[in-house]
């Protein structure tokens, strides 16, 4: 008990975790995706059986996974961290951050269409977006944004698949980071048309089988908690743009 006191939080959640990391005692075989985001840049998914990764942000920020329990831990570079339980994670992912996509997969509201994506089977749905509104993530990660407004709207694709073998956790964990449907569940395009102009916002450059050490999915020590997913992800360099943005609007 001593012992315990004696812990930091950001020590007990390291120890925490990494036992559940290494619980298994052999390397994780992953489902690898190789993607890009406008707003969390490069990024790669790693989906095991047990563990779950994603590199984001360019790099900066990572988010790990693990059974039993499957609470997420975001981290990034400058050692802090934040903590989302599973049920929380399933249902609000990288919260303020990033937009749900679930009900543009509604058949009951939107036109559905089956696809070959990257040989995987899929779905395509597509709506128009009338008011572009550029949002704080976006101008904290331009050095120059572009003012110019746009008449007319937009039209945005998206497709996404369920053409993936994954037990119950990683799905609950997949849907949380896409925000998605069981039955479109990772995202592997967003295309948008401006003027008959069409440019990609989502990428998947790869989809490949890969093992990894336990090690990998461990969570380091003298991690520091902070108030918010958003602080993570965008990590100390970026943070004072954000609270320009945003305002001091934080606990």
């Amino acid at each position: 008990m001593l012992f315990t006191r004696l812990l930091t939080p950001a020590l007990l959640l390291a120890l925490t975790f990494n036992v559940a990391a290494f619980a298994a005692g052999s390397d994780e075989t992953c489902t690898v995706l190789k993607q890009r985001d406008y707003k969390l840049g490069a990024f790669t998914v790693y989906l095991g059986e047990k563990r779950a990764r994603v590199d984001c942000m360019n790099g900066k920020c990572t988010i790990v996974a693990a059974a039993p329990t499957w609470d997420v831990v975001l981290f990034n570079k400058d050692k802090q961290y934040f903590l989302v339980d599973r049920k929380s994670w399933r249902e609000a992912g990288l919260k303020n951050m990033t937009r749900s996509i679930r009900e543009l997969f509604d058949p009951r509201h939107h036109t559905l269409t089956k696809v070959k994506c990257l040989g995987r089977d899929s779905i395509k749905t597509s709506r128009m977006v009338r008011n572009y509104k550029r949002d704080s993530l976006d101008i904290a990660f331009r050095s120059k944004p572009n003012q110019k407004k746009i008449n007319g709207g937009r039209t945005v694709t998206y497709t996404a698949s369920s053409d993936f073998k994954f037990n119950k956790a990683i799905a609950d964990f997949v849907e949380g980071f896409y925000l998605t449907l069981p039955s479109a569940r990772v995202l592997l395009s967003t295309v948008t048309e401006i003027d008959g102009e069409k440019s990609a916002s989502f990428v998947t450059y790869s989809i490949e089988k890969k093992s990894y050490p336990e090690s990998f999915f461990a969570i380091p020590g003298g991690l520091k908690k902070v108030y918010s997913i958003s602080a993570v992800a965008t990590g100390q360099d970026v943070e004072g743009v954000l609270l320009e943005v945003l305002g001091d609007d934080h606990p």
